[in-house]
């Protein structure tokens, strides 16, 4: 799946405004209302995801590709759930390799994904984040660094914040803009239409119409 602007740009008409009538949930539109949690969401794609989750260790690959697509304007961030206590560890290892090795942290999950699911490995111990950060490239001094820094802590309790106002019901979720929150919940269970319907959200922003949708 390659993306690139002008797609990403004519998604809407193409994308969103079809797909809502022939793919929409049970509330008639592809997606759901919200509100900015922040104003430096606004100018964001946030993608809520979840280690345990067998579709965003099937879709990881193609969001941050999708990413990629993006124009200076618009920021893709990931931002791991944080549900409970048992999810911190998780968004401490996501937080840790992103800090020490932001373009290594799509493989990095690709390989934390992999442990946890297939491999059984223990999501509570910092040792299953800094062997799969070894195992991309990331040195494990600089990543038990990250893994102890105060922005670390500060990462997390930001991911908590967002999880407490948008809270996600499924993952992966994707929240365009603080505005609009679509998952597999508003596509029926279809993510390739989810990827769709966000690239149409993300598009609408891009071009300063996303009130147009409100």
């Amino acid at each position: 799946m390659i993306w690139d602007r002008n797609k990403l740009r004519r998604r809407l008409l193409g994308g969103v405004l079809l797909l809502a009538c022939a793919g929409a949930g049970a509330t008639g539109m592809p997606f759901e209302r919200t509100t900015p949690l922040q104003e430096g969401d606004k100018h964001k794609v946030l993608l809520f995801f979840s280690y345990l989750c067998e579709f965003c260790a099937q879709y990881d690959a193609y969001f941050y590709q999708w990413a990629n697509s993006f124009p200076e304007q618009l920021e893709f961030e990931a931002v791991p759930v944080l549900a409970d206590t048992a999810s911190i560890a998780p968004a401490r290892g996501f937080y840790a390799a992103r800090m020490a090795s932001p373009e290594r942290i799509a493989l990095f999950n690709q390989e934390v994904f992999h442990r946890l699911q297939h491999q059984g490995a223990n999501r509570s111990r910092m040792e299953t984040y800094r062997d799969a950060a070894e195992a991309v490239g990331i040195p494990p001094a600089e990543f038990e660094a990250a893994w102890h820094h105060q922005d670390n802590r500060k990462a997390i309790l930001t991911a908590r914040y967002r999880y407490d106002h948008y809270q996600p019901d499924v993952t992966p979720e994707l929240l365009v803009g603080g505005l609009f929150r679509v998952s597999a919940n508003h596509t029926n269970g279809d993510y390739r239409l989810l990827l769709e319907v966000g690239s149409g959200l993300a598009s609408r922003l891009i071009e300063g119409n996303a009130e147009a949708l409100r």
